[in-house]
């Protein structure tokens, strides 16, 4: 695998607070040649399932080589794992709290790591900001080409989420929203592989209910529908999302993360 020397991070830490900054900090310390691209530091506080979205969404559009520092971590100071993966394209550092699940559905893993030995974290750990103490030095080295049997013993099993898989009754598809994106637009656990095997290519026969909206036919883009009404596509990252034509679907169509939406095909 080549070594593209570019860390990407992605955090729940915000822009208002300099966590972010003082990572990327300890990295140029280490490592001052790297790439540090953010992928986003806007995941909501906590938000595991939501990271791991946005991590499967994003790493297949970098550079083989990369190094992916993933930083939703509800556990940070506790027994948690802090693991490392390496796939036949990138590597992935995260808490080892099911961020990863998706990554490791899509990639197969050729090298894996409990990220243990301390003389690649800083000297003085704190137990509430392993962004800066563990994460940031380890992805440094990760980028410049450390191995990851260095970082510790190997990992045999990792945590993963439970993803809430569509369900398929008579004829209706039932899923649900999963993610809100920065526009409001309701992104749902229903990708275009499952509604083309499920219902055929006549994707404008499909009826959506999404909490007594009712959007006939899958759209192809957003313009499509007039203002301010309801629409329902495929979305860049692959999925079924729920959006609102120059509005948005989680403020006025009251969408949320864990809404309920059905699929129906008609005649």
């Amino acid at each position: 695998m080549t070594e593209a020397n570019l860390i990407a991070l992605l955090t729940d830490f915000g822009l208002k607070d300099p966590y972010v900054g003082i990572m990327k900090g300890v990295i140029a310390g280490i490592n001052p040649k790297a790439s540090i691209i953010d992928i986003t530091h806007e995941i909501r506080p906590q938000d595991v399932l939501g990271a791991a979205l946005v991590l499967a969404s994003a790493y297949p559009y970098f550079p083989e080589g990369s190094v992916f520092c993933s930083v939703v971590d509800p556990g940070v100071g506790g027994k948690r794992r802090i693991i490392a993966l390496e796939t036949q394209s990138h590597r992935f550092l995260a808490p080892d709290n099911g961020l990863l699940t998706l990554v490791c559905e899509r990639e197969r893993v050729v090298e894996s790591a409990s990220v243990e030995e301390r003389r690649y974290f800083l000297e003085k750990i704190s137990a509430t900001f392993h962004g800066r103490d563990v994460f940031a030095p380890v992805a440094a080295h990760l980028a410049q080409g450390l191995d990851l049997d260095k970082l510790g013993a190997r990992v045999s099993e990792i945590t993963r989420l439970s993803w809430p898989h569509p369900q398929m009754e008579r004829n209706t598809l039932t899923g649900e929203i999963i993610y809100i994106d920065h526009f409001g637009n309701a992104i749902s656990n229903m990708d275009a592989e499952l509604l083309k095997s499920t219902f055929g290519d006549d994707l404008l026969k499909i009826t959506v209910d999404c909490k007594g909206h009712l959007i006939q036919g899958l759209s192809a883009y957003y313009a499509q529908a007039p203002p301010g009404q309801p629409i329902a596509l495929i979305g860049s990252a692959g999925f079924l999302e729920i959006a609102l034509r120059e509005g948005s679907a989680e403020k006025d169509l009251g969408l949320r993360r864990g809404s309920s939406l059905t699929l129906k095909k008609g005649k």
